[in-house]
């Protein structure tokens, strides 16, 4: 590092977080007015909800059905990924025939004053152009038809080739997604919670902590998250101890509300205040597809993202492993219960398989097999069960969908490891402002996480409205689930 940039990192570092913040905004021309929106009243009077799938969709179609009028002869190309490692939204691909192509030009150009055409030669893209305010419109080219011209390409009769026969690598089935969600501030919830820790032995210290259970409106927005960037997702289970949030729609014909009674082998253990205990059962959620993700509701999805990012067709789901080492030695007291879980996690692992994992797994989507946790049922019923009637964390516990699972799936071919773009956001970090305002301008990352462990109650208040202005700028668009 040169003079210059040690001066400036000096400089940079003497200031504090709101005048980085400023800084930062000043440097990219975005001195919006903030706004801090009232909770329970987001409504966006009769607007559609903003989904990319048909987004994309509704273009192909609208491109499609002006080459059929021009008599253009094309072919469209199945949806694939550019990079199967790493599967990414992007244009639909159809192929022109060279015969066709000046025609194709001039009817994708007479689209209307809303479409633009970028490229030349023998590429170009179509999209329309969505309002600065729609959050899918940065993802506008990315979410239009790319034409290609090409020799020899069969003429179609209709848009109707718009549904081609679906590629090997294509995720085909439904995918259902799973979420657990509590109201920590509900008073006859907490009444049971604070009743249950009287009598808990075993308990890790930080089991009972009211961070474990605050909400802060997040479940509504990794729903909006959901619809907008994956809209290809089957049904949505909600997971509660009877709890209903007050914005849900519970007659939408995609959700499912399900309490911990209908899912529980033995019910008599409840109420438990566990999410491992929580976890261990969620493969019992009624009308529940083999395949699916499990989300907590601090996280979020921050783009498009394709099912392939989550599963492959032929029937593996992926994993995606952390940085951060499982530690060494045996589970004791003395570990957070994430470690004191990932050592018991492994320990069951090396019983089985005689193998163990080292690395942890992101807080992402976690994509889970039914199938996998039946099985692993089946062989450990005790161990199982032991996890289910534990009621608040404690390193006895195993962390059966957020790790265990995965592992025991790769053990038996039924999952490989993968890679997202993803970010973990401390909402304790000092820097939350800046982390914030950097994710929500770039908007680069597939998941994103954000995360509470130990928050001082003197910085409560700031960090609830830091977090409540940035899902409601990322967000906007009141979803379908909501009332």
């Amino acid at each position: 590092m040169g003079a210059v940039g040690a001066i400036k990192t000096l400089f940079h570092r003497m200031l504090g977080v709101e005048q980085r913040l400023l800084l930062a905004r000043l440097r990219h021309g975005d001195l919006r007015p903030r706004r801090s929106p009232a909770r329970d009243t987001v409504v966006v009077e009769g607007a559609e909800p903003v989904d990319a799938w048909s987004v994309r969709e509704e273009r192909l179609r609208r491109v499609l059905a002006v080459l059929a009028t021009a008599g253009v002869r094309y072919h469209v190309l199945p949806d694939l990924p550019d990079e199967p490692a790493r599967p990414r939204v992007g244009p639909r691909t159809v192929l022109v025939d060279t015969s066709s192509w000046g025609r194709a030009l001039q009817s994708v150009r007479g689209l209307g004053p809303s479409w633009r055409v970028v490229g030349d030669g023998a590429l170009v893209t179509a999209y329309e152009v969505s309002a600065p305010s729609d959050p899918l419109s940065r993802y506008d080219a990315g979410l239009g038809v790319r034409l290609e011209r090409r020799d020899g390409v069969p003429g179609e009769d209709s848009a109707a080739s718009a549904a081609p026969v679906r590629d090997v690598l294509e995720v085909r089935e439904r995918v259902d997604v799973v979420y657990t969600w509590v109201d920590g501030a509900d008073p006859g919830w907490r009444r049971r919670r604070d009743e249950a820790a009287g009598n808990a032995t075993g308990a890790h210290r930080s089991a009972t902590a009211d961070s474990r259970f605050t909400s802060r409106d997040e479940l509504r927005y990794s729903l909006r998250s959901l619809e907008a960037y994956a809209g290809w997702f089957g049904r949505v289970h909600l997971v509660t101890d009877g709890q209903v949030p007050r914005w849900l729609d519970t007659a939408h014909p995609r959700v499912q509300v399900v309490s911990h009674r209908e899912i529980f082998r033995d019910p008599s253990v409840l109420p438990v205040f566990n999410s491992h205990a929580i976890e261990s059962q969620l493969h019992r959620v009624p009308g529940l597809s083999e395949r699916y993700l499990y989300l907590n509701d601090d996280v979020f999805l921050g783009r498009p993202v394709r099912p392939e990012l989550f599963f492959d067709a032929n029937g593996c789901n992926r994993f995606f492993l952390s940085t951060a080492r499982i530690p060494p030695g045996l589970p004791s007291a003395d570990d957070l219960p994430v470690d004191a879980a990932a050592k018991q996690n492994r320990e069951l692992l090396v019983r089985r398989f005689g193998r163990a994992p080292s690395f942890k797994l992101q807080h992402v989507p976690h994509p889970q097999h039914r199938s996998v946790v039946e099985q692993i049922e089946a062989e450990y019923p005790q161990e199982l069960a032991a996890v289910a009637r534990s009621r608040f964390r404690s390193p006895a516990d195993l962390s059966v969908a957020s790790s265990l699972q995965h592992f025991w799936a790769y053990e038996t071919g039924r999952a490989v490891p993968g890679r997202l773009d993803y970010l973990y956001v401390d909402l304790a970090d000092p820097d939350l402002a800046l982390q914030l305002y950097g994710l929500g301008r770039r908007r680069d990352r597939d998941v994103f996480c954000l995360n509470e462990v130990d928050l001082d109650p003197d910085v409560e208040p700031r960090v609830a409205a830091l977090v409540a202005r940035f899902l409601e700028d990322y967000f906007p668009r009141s979803g379908s689930f909501e009332r």
